[in-house]
């Protein structure tokens, strides 16, 4: 056979033997494989399915000397938990406790914490299907005397221009009992928003006070003068800018702009529990009767305020409405007008005698005086 008849002949051996039955399996193969007319199957498609959702920490209370508590919104177990106080750094670790089904979680420490000292919250939780959290909230030691408070004087007006005869906004608080303002928050809502709830808050120190005393902060500093330095509960001397007195304890908010409005409620709250102390609620209304709006940050305290039933209607019920505000004409420059409580006298006698006594406290309460910080009002 002649070289060129042996080639062809192996090479259609060759094709006919492997290469050709190799294309054919192939084919067979990819036509097991792809579905006629091109359509994708889901047959066989599994869905991962589950919670992938991580937890949410809703509320934190410092429940005792020893105890806290956290709520979430749903059921969760914890990993690890531990506080530390902010001076010295030192750790300790809690025992954690669930409550509502897991959707609380109570944490109790094997050492008392101080009243009023920094510490630091931190721990790490996780859901049935695995997802974790981590919470680290900053908080103040708890404290267990707190003392019942009443608001007697509002001041919105603020003539920082004025120079010399400078008078800033202030709030003045009548003490009922003794106790430690430590924990305790002076809320202006008007400047209160969801998203900075510290604008408009000013956090009470430590300081030991007695019933009688009057604590006034001012809420608005002005450069132009000096000695605006908080007292101390031994030396009340120590501030002396306007509106200071030597009879009564003065505190200085770090504000440099206004943080009351015309229209506004002011309150005090325990930040441990948030529980609302007292309030004073007022609209203010022009010589023709219109009336100045409240903001969405006093709007959104209303709930609270109506329920903690510190501002009451005729029949001793909380409320928490533009009809049941203290309605009267002053203006921001206005420094000679002040809203003033009438029955200071009337609420340290009834506290005297019974110490949870209701403090009567609605619109007939107040009336626009002689501004006196750090005096009792002379109405």
């Amino acid at each position: 056979m002649k070289s060129f008849e042996l080639k062809t002949f192996l090479f259609k051996t060759l094709f006919l033997k492997t290469v050709l039955p190799a294309a054919f399996i192939t084919l067979a193969v990819l036509a097991a494989l792809i579905p006629l007319g091109c359509k994708s199957s889901v047959e066989g498609l599994q869905m991962l399915e589950g919670d992938f959702s991580c937890p949410r920490a809703e509320d934190f209370f410092v429940t005792g000397e020893e105890s806290f508590l956290v709520r979430f919104n749903k059921s969760v177990s914890c990993k690890e938990a531990f506080f530390w106080r902010t001076e010295t750094g030192e750790q300790t670790a809690l025992e954690a406790c669930p409550q509502d089904e897991g959707k609380s979680l109570a944490f109790t420490s094997p050492v008392p914490m101080q009243t009023g000292a920094e510490y630091t919250f931190s721990g790490i939780v996780q859901d049935a299907c695995g997802n974790t959290l981590t919470i680290t909230v900053p908080f103040s030691g708890y404290n267990g005397r707190v003392p019942r408070i009443a608001i007697s004087e509002i001041h919105i007006a603020n003539s920082k221009t004025a120079k010399n005869n400078w008078r800033a906004e202030y709030a003045e608080l009548l003490v009922l009992t003794d106790g430690n303002l430590s924990g305790l928050e002076l809320v202006c809502t008007g400047s209160y928003t969801s998203k900075n709830g510290d604008a408009g808050i000013y956090k009470f120190p430590p300081l030991e006070v007695k019933a009688g005393e009057y604590v006034t902060v001012h809420l608005c500093k002005n450069e132009s003068y000096s000695g605006m330095n908080d007292d101390e509960e031994n030396n009340l001397c120590i501030s002396k800018s306007p509106d200071s007195s030597n009879l009564a304890m003065d505190l200085w908010a770090d504000n440099e702009s206004s943080v009351t409005k015309t229209s506004d409620a002011v309150l005090v709250q325990n930040s441990a529990d948030s529980s609302i102390l007292d309030a004073v609620l007022f609209v203010q209304e022009s010589s023709s009767g219109k009336r100045t709006e409240w903001k969405t940050g006093t709007k959104e305290w209303l709930g609270a305020i109506a329920e903690s039933g510190v501002w009451q209607q005729s029949d001793g019920t909380g409320i928490a409405t533009e009809e049941s505000a203290f309605c009267g004409n002053w203006s921001k420059s206005a420094t000679t007008k002040s809203i003033c409580r009438k029955n200071t006298k009337s609420l340290l006698e009834a506290v005297r005698q019974d110490r949870d006594a209701l403090l009567k406290n609605d619109k007939g309460c107040w009336v626009v005086a002689s501004p006196s910080p750090g005096y009792a009002n002379g109405i």
